[in-house]
């Protein structure tokens, strides 16, 4: 089995759908259930691990955003100011 920290959250997901339809299948040995059980279980947790990234990423970018908003957008954000000419 490849690293987990080499694959991508779909990757992940597919790996977990996988083992889950083999498990659901009956069409295997209990040994290789087993195996996939656990596969599935390990590729379970790999997801909610990225998605606690994400959110907690995401929960983060969203914070800066409000700070921004509430203090006004400065020149060092790398964004300028547009200002309006007067009529």
């Amino acid at each position: 089995m490849d690293d987990p920290k080499s694959r991508n959250f779909e990757e992940s997901l597919e790996n977990l759908r996988k083992a889950a339809d083999l498990v659901q299948s009956g069409n295997c040995t209990l040994d290789e259930m087993v195996a996939a059980y656990r596969e599935g279980i390990q590729a379970a947790r790999d997801c909610l691990a990225m998605l606690d990234r994400t959110d907690q990423e995401l929960l983060r970018l969203s914070e800066e955003t409000e700070i921004m908003l509430k203090e006004g957008i400065h020149h060092d954000s790398g964004i300028d100011e547009v200002k309006e000419e007067p009529d």
